[in-house]
């Protein structure tokens, strides 16, 4: 059984319980100690360095951590002898039959159904708040709805906005939801 943890910077990052698979996305590395992929899809020379600087990236691999990224990225990379992987993009989308990817945590669920994962976990992808984070929610919606068709069991931090109503309830059954969703730790989705 593979089991994945998809990490971002969101506040439910802290809730990661680091059990299995861990795979962050950019900035996550600038401050985790626990990765085995980076998935870096900004322009790395546009990255704000007061985030995380390159040599941030580098030193993620001085702990093992594998690089997936765009052939420009890794073009980037290449002058710092950091070893990448290039996204299989046109592969994806071959099988996927879509080019839907609306920021880097897509590209990622995707990555992770092809790599045949069992379970992806969801830490730091809160999407509560700026306008991108609620333009690009439906992006992922639709590729855990995906997970979920193939049968991956998803599991989705309880702070998080991701396959949730807006005010939390269940339409046409508030009654029901509002005394089961007191006893949910988290959102399950399988």
């Amino acid at each position: 059984m593979r089991d994945i943890i998809i990490l971002g910077c969101g506040p439910t990052c802290a809730d990661c319980k680091y059990d299995t698979e861990v795979w962050g996305v950019n900035s996550v590395a600038a401050w985790n100690e626990r990765l085995d992929k980076l998935f870096f899809f900004d322009d790395l020379e546009a990255f704000n360095p007061m985030v995380m600087t390159i040599a941030d990236v580098a030193n993620s691999y001085n702990r093992g951590v594998e690089l997936v990224t765009t052939q420009k990225n890794a073009e980037y990379c290449r002058g710092l002898h950091i070893p990448t992987t290039i996204y299989p993009l046109s592969e994806i989308v071959a099988e996927y039959h879509t080019a839907y990817f609306a920021n880097s945590i897509a590209y990622m669920l995707a990555y992770a159904m092809r790599e045949k994962a069992d379970k992806v976990k969801l830490y730091g992808i809160d999407h509560l708040t700026f306008q991108t984070y609620i333009l690009e929610r439906a992006c992922l919606e639709y590729w855990l709805g995906r997970m979920v068709e193939r049968g991956i069991e998803v599991e989705i931090a309880s702070g998080s906005a991701l396959l949730k109503t807006g005010d939390g309830k269940l339409y046409g059954y508030d009654h029901f939801f509002n005394t089961a969703a007191s006893s949910l730790d988290r959102v399950i989705v399988a």
